[in-house]
């Protein structure tokens, strides 16, 4: 997608290019580790979409949202982990799914973003041109 050019998505885990394994679906995975119990607890009740997500860690969400975008993907896993829980009751997981909305106000952002982004990335090359020749 030429929104995501500049960019890239680091996803846990990601299906593209085995969708046929899974009925033609494209998923991906987003795994966290929560800080403690509480905020742990306070997910297993009350997130359950994405407004919940959105509501509940928005950084979460907009990182969710930024790889449906730019992955095409039908959905998202989000998942959420605390280790110090019984075995089975240490991993939640709901599902993410594309909203052209919310695509909207990331590509708004990544295109008042870029003109930075883009001068950066030619000071940095060109620091790295003059180390190279």
């Amino acid at each position: 997608d030429d929104e995501c050019k500049f960019h890239l998505i680091s996803p846990d885990g990601y299906n593209g290019g085995f969708e046929h394994l899974f009925d033609g679906v494209r998923f991906g995975t987003e795994f966290k580790t929560a800080e403690d119990t509480a905020k742990y607890s306070r997910f297993c009740r009350y997130v359950t979409d994405n407004a919940s997500l959105k509501e509940f860690d928005a950084k979460y969400y907009w990182q969710v949202m930024d790889s449906l975008m730019c992955s095409g993907a039908d959905y998202w896993w989000f998942a959420y982990y605390l280790p110090e829980m019984q075995r089975g009751y240490d991993i939640r997981a709901i599902k993410i799914y594309p909203d052209e909305a919310e695509f909207k106000v990331l590509r708004d952002a990544l295109n008042e973003a870029m003109p930075i982004y883009k001068e950066a990335y030619e000071f940095e090359l060109s620091k790295f041109n003059q180390l190279t020749k």
